[in-house]
């Protein structure tokens, strides 16, 4: 995780603002202001009878890193208001934890617990969605695409939006939460993208994805494919190679989701994500008081989400992409000598190369013509040539 890219994410659920800053950020990407609003608009709070009564507007303010709506390859910095907190609703429970979440782990480590959540709460999922929109918009120009969406909520499996909703609004009208599983789906990577054992992209996603609070598993294949795996013989379980009338290999079937060996092999990469139910209910519940090292009984008030599976979905897209990126721009800076530097002469020809099948390999152009005219630049990277040319072409 952060091989290349580098994220910081600071802030706290009560807090006047959160930041984050992402180095190493290639320049000339244009970032979509109406499309990064809209995303954020995914996430935030307050938006209908189904999330938490916070309102928040979650507008990103840049302070750094952009000119003209264009990365700049400088350090980008960013910033997101909170203006409609309520400490007092938590009251006694900053000496009571609450079952489930981070307050007692908070209360060893800091000696108090901060009220909603303090640097463990949902709410530092906001300037994660920031920084991954932008990493989603660099993917999209490379032909990558991140979607992700609810595929069980409560008991409800694979169903409609308004079978998902009576599963909230039932959990909600108790007192109660209820969890969830998201899937998502990663197409048009590049084939050997990867590596074994701890550089496998399996390893950089799933990091990636448990830094989302309330996640508890992630399993790589099919939707819902736990028991598929523990009940289906290799024979069946494994995609079987064959070769296609370009020359191209393939396999029919994708079962290990897009990944063998920690590389993937040019299928859409999947997984899904299970979501655990929201800790914090307002059920009376069983706790300790800290502070007098009684039992002690405990029923939440204030405003919270009955379900964060929802509101999830654009948070696993935008961490996914964010672990996509820095593992393609790692890897192309690590293999200095391979050149995937797009030749076309207009924008549209380098889009139609990337999207063209095709396999890591020594260039073509150095092998068929004697040298390929990025790759005699001096060694000069792919990233750093693909940014020359995107300046080229304003």
């Amino acid at each position: 995780m952060q091989t290349f890219l580098k994220l910081d994410i600071r802030g706290a659920s009560h807090a006047r603002k959160m930041t984050f800053s992402i180095e190493n950020f290639p320049a000339g990407v244009r970032v979509d202001a109406k499309k990064l609003a809209e995303f954020m608009e995914r996430r935030a709070p307050g938006r209908d009878k189904l999330s938490t009564a916070r309102r928040e507007t979650d507008e990103v303010v840049f302070t750094s890193g952009l000119n003209d709506g264009i990365t700049t390859g400088a350090t980008i910095c960013g910033e997101i208001a909170s203006r409609d907190m309520r400490p007092s609703d938590y009251g006694a429970e900053r000496t009571i934890p609450r079952p489930g979440h981070a307050d007692f782990g908070q209360w060893i480590e800091m000696g108090r617990i901060p009220t909603g959540g303090g640097k463990n709460s949902g709410r530092l999922t906001a300037p994660l969605c920031a920084a991954g929109a932008l990493c989603l918009e660099y993917l999209a120009w490379r032909g990558i695409f991140v979607q992700a969406q609810i595929v069980a909520l409560g008991n409800a499996v694979c169903g409609k939006d308004e079978d998902y909703e009576k599963e909230i609004l039932k959990a909600r009208n108790a007192g109660d939460s209820i969890g969830g599983m998201v899937g998502c789906t990663i197409s048009g990577l590049p084939p050997a993208l990867g590596g074994p054992l701890f550089d496998g992209l399996e390893t950089d996603i799933s990091a990636a994805v448990f830094g989302i609070p309330g996640v508890k598993g992630i399993v790589f294949g099919d939707v819902l494919g736990c028991e598929f795996i523990g009940t289906t013989p290799g024979s069946k379980y494994n995609d079987q190679f064959s070769v296609k009338d370009n020359g191209l290999v393939w396999t029919d079937t994708n079962q290990q989701g897009g990944i063998m060996g920690g590389r993937t092999y040019g299928k859409p990469v999947c997984f899904t994500v299970a979501m655990r139910p929201t800790p914090t209910v307002f059920v009376e519940q069983d706790s300790v008081d800290l502070a007098t090292m009684k039992p002690a009984k405990l029923s939440m008030k204030g405003r919270h989400d009955p379900c964060i599976v929802r509101r999830a979905v654009p948070v696993i897209e935008a961490v996914t992409a964010f672990a996509v990126m820095d593992a393609l721009l790692a890897a192309e800076a690590e293999r200095s000598g391979i050149c995937l530097t797009l030749t076309g002469k207009t924008l549209e020809e380098d889009i139609e190369q990337y999207r063209r099948p095709r396999s890591s390999r020594r260039c073509l152009r150095r092998r068929r013509h004697g040298a390929c005219r990025v790759c005699s630049r001096s060694g000069a990277s792919a990233t750093a040539a693909r940014s020359r040319a995107m300046k080229r072409r304003g």
